[in-house]
């Protein structure tokens, strides 16, 4: 099942991706209130019975902006007509939010 969720990122210190593969299975947001992706992985485990995947973290700094963020597939090899990714990629592009104290021009 497909879902789209937003996030505040102004209450965020850095985001999580579970990846099995080079399928997306969760995303962990860290607040003050759920630091850890602990809570995230064991609750993808219930539901997907998964026991392994990969874990990328991003650190996001309090003036740091988050242009635009997916996943990078690259195809690497061609099997039976179909694509096949052996690692995935996570593109994220930031940029930090000017200072509250610098002039507009």
């Amino acid at each position: 099942m497909l879902r789209f969720h937003t996030l505040d990122l102004t209450a965020v210190t850095g985001i999580t991706f579970f990846l099995k593969g080079a399928t997306m299975v969760a995303i962990h947001a860290h607040t003050r209130s759920q630091p850890n992706a602990w809570v995230t992985y064991e609750a993808i485990q219930d539901v997907r019975g998964m026991k392994y995947c990969v874990w990328i973290y991003i650190p996001l700094a309090p003036r740091d902006t988050v242009l635009s963020c997916g996943p990078l597939v690259r195809r690497d090899a061609i099997t039976r007509g179909r694509a096949e990714c052996r690692w995935p990629y996570l593109l994220v592009r930031s940029s930090p939010l000017p200072s509250q104290n610098s002039a507009a021009p």
